[in-house]
């Protein structure tokens, strides 16, 4: 099972190319991840995608009651500036993304001069938080076709640095003219974004102990009320159900990569009991905690696929 590798503070941790130029690409399958989600996370670098196949839904956390989503069908494409709290989710099976992400010191090199004011004023001075290149937009025909470029170059082409250097300038330039077109300054309430990221870093950090909705509450210093509200609008999930979804989450992950006894795990993941963790475990996979440990354990790490409900 693939999963995001964050810290406690939501924050994810990139793994870049070993190449020259300071990027990480991948293509990723949302099938290899628990419910086909990348979970809520935010990283300082730039998000850029293309989908290849499925359906995607991106959720941009700009507050709890202004939560944005975003649909996107194969062709489409997306940008997720620097430090947004986002998520998405495959809608469909056989989800495919071509995706990269790109570092804000790429601009900071003595070699570009004053060109870091230039090429990232206009994107990380703006009050948006995601752009939305939809495929039959034809001014978006040049960026999505670039990065659906980058995403496929072999890195073991003498001129891959130079191919994917030249691509994801491309790639800026595009972006920056479409920020310097915007005449609104539209923007979510950072107050209300943290506020999001304070209920889920405290799940994070406490999903083995027995924790309510009021505790998440009294933690983010608001009302159990305005708790409940906050993940429905943003997860349409209650708090338990998110606590849960992270819990089983877990169990999965430690199910594949240890070999912790049920009873430890049950209680590591902040399950009422092992007997309680099996049924609803069952519930959701169709089999058994142990048969699904044993199942995998028989499979190539290529050919193994997560359960999904």
């Amino acid at each position: 099972m693939k999963s995001l590798t964050l810290e406690s503070n939501l924050r994810e941790h990139v793994v870049y190319n070993s190449h020259t130029i300071p990027l990480s690409i991948c293509v990723d399958h949302f099938d290899d991840y628990y419910k086909r989600e990348w979970e809520c996370h935010w990283h300082e670098e730039f998000e850029f995608g293309v989908l290849v196949s499925g359906k995607l839904q991106y959720t941009i956390f700009n507050s709890y009651n202004k939560t944005q989503v975003i649909e996107l069908s194969p062709g489409d494409g997306i940008f997720i500036n620097s430090e947004v709290l986002h998520s998405a989710n495959a809608l469909d099976k056989n989800t495919i993304l071509n995706c990269f992400v790109l570092p804000r010191t790429l601009f900071s090199s003595p070699t570009f001069g004053n060109f870091e004011e230039q090429a990232l004023s206009p994107v990380v001075n703006s009050n948006r938080k995601y752009l939305f290149f939809q495929k039959n937009n034809h001014s978006n025909d040049e960026i999505i076709s670039s990065i659906n470029h980058l995403c496929e170059l072999s890195d073991t082409g003498i001129t891959y640095d130079l191919q994917s250097l030249e691509l994801t300038f491309k790639i800026w330039n595009q972006l920056v003219i479409k920020f310097q077109s915007f005449k609104d300054k539209s923007g979510g309430d950072k107050q209300n974004e943290e506020i999001i990221k304070q209920l889920i870093q405290f799940i994070h950090e406490n999903y083995s102990k027995k924790i309510t909705a009021e505790d998440m509450a009294s933690n983010a210093q608001i009302s159990r009320t305005a708790c409940f509200r906050i993940f429905q609008s943003a997860f349409d999930k209650t708090p338990n159900e998110f606590l849960n979804d992270y819990r089983m989450s877990m169990a999965l992950s430690l199910l594949k990569d240890t070999s912790q006894p049920l009873t430890e795990i049950s209680t590591t993941c902040g399950f009422q009991s092992a007997s309680y963790f099996g049924k609803k475990f069952k519930s959701l996979f169709k089999m058994t905690p142990k048969q699904y440990r044993s199942k995998i354990q028989k499979l190539p790490t290529s050919d193994y696929k997560t359960p999904l409900t």
